[in-house]
């Protein structure tokens, strides 16, 4: 049997005494040994606990710091997205501060003719096929076929081979421009007037015009000699509006053998390919 006593005397660096004794049957007690234990395992724990609780402290804090830091990231990235969007907004929404001008087209058209002027007319025809015959059987005398459309519709749409082309003016056209209205401008800085173009002919009809021009300014304008009253001519566009028109002017300015295709261009070359 063994018993165990432990010295409460503390020794030197830290060491405890115990006395391990034996007894035999008769509870007689016989030899003894001495062990000595370090009592430096408790400190040495202690300071083991005391690290790894600095350590989780530790990773604590700096776990709270990157969550601060995601936070003010966040934060300022939508303050970014924020700020982006508002420009945008700004971009998009008009800036009183500058003169932004109107510009305002005003065309006046040809009148149309009244039913005395279009009975007048009415003897003035030329068919498809009498123009066809002119084409293909020229006379001593020359004809004039001319196109009134403008160059992008005479090169666009098949013309008559045998024509000219002379695009047909309006008779006034009027540009006007004017300040935006209610704008701000900044000091200093000049408003625009508004602006109004004067034509000197605009009270001239297009035969009217052409007819004021020498031959050799119609030669340089047209590609063709200058017509004369005595000439004859027939005029042609899309439909038949405009050579209805050009035919009552020259009419009206006494070239007496004037005439109009019927139904223009557009149905000779549903029944004639070029």
């Amino acid at each position: 049997m063994l018993l165990i006593r432990s010295s409460s005397r503390l020794l030197q660096n830290n060491f405890k005494n115990i006395v391990v004794q034996s007894t035999n049957k008769n509870g007689a007690m016989f030899g003894g040994l001495n062990r000595y234990y370090s009592t430096d395992v408790d400190a040495e724990e202690d300071s083991t606990s005391s690290k790894k609780s600095k350590k989780s402290s530790k990773k604590v804090d700096e776990a709270k710091a990157e969550e601060d830091t995601k936070s003010i990231k966040t934060e300022s990235l939508d303050a970014d997205k924020l700020a982006s969007g508002a420009n945008k907004k700004k971009l998009l929404k008009p800036r009183h501060n500058k003169v932004r001008p109107e510009i305002e087209l005003q065309r006046e058209y040809i009148a149309p003719l009244s039913v005395q002027e279009e009975d007048e007319l009415s003897q003035n025809k030329i068919t498809i096929k009498e123009i066809k015959e002119i084409i293909e059987q020229p006379s001593q005398k020359e004809v004039f076929i001319i196109d009134l459309r403008d160059p992008k519709e005479f090169f666009a749409d098949s013309p008559i081979k045998a024509s000219y082309n002379m695009p047909m003016e309006y008779q006034a056209v009027e540009k006007v421009e004017t300040s935006h209205k209610g704008t701000r401008g900044k000091k200093g800085q000049k408003q625009e007037q508004a602006k109004k173009s004067v034509n000197a002919d605009s009270e001239l009809d297009f035969w009217q015009k052409v007819s004021k021009l020498t031959p050799m300014q119609w030669k340089e304008k047209f590609g063709f000699p200058k017509i004369t009253p005595q000439d004859q001519i027939v005029f042609y566009s899309a439909n038949q509006g405009r050579s209805k028109q050009a035919t009552q002017m020259a009419l009206n300015q006494g070239f007496k053998s004037t005439r109009y295709l019927v139904g223009g261009i557009r149905l000779f070359n549903k029944y004639y390919n070029n």
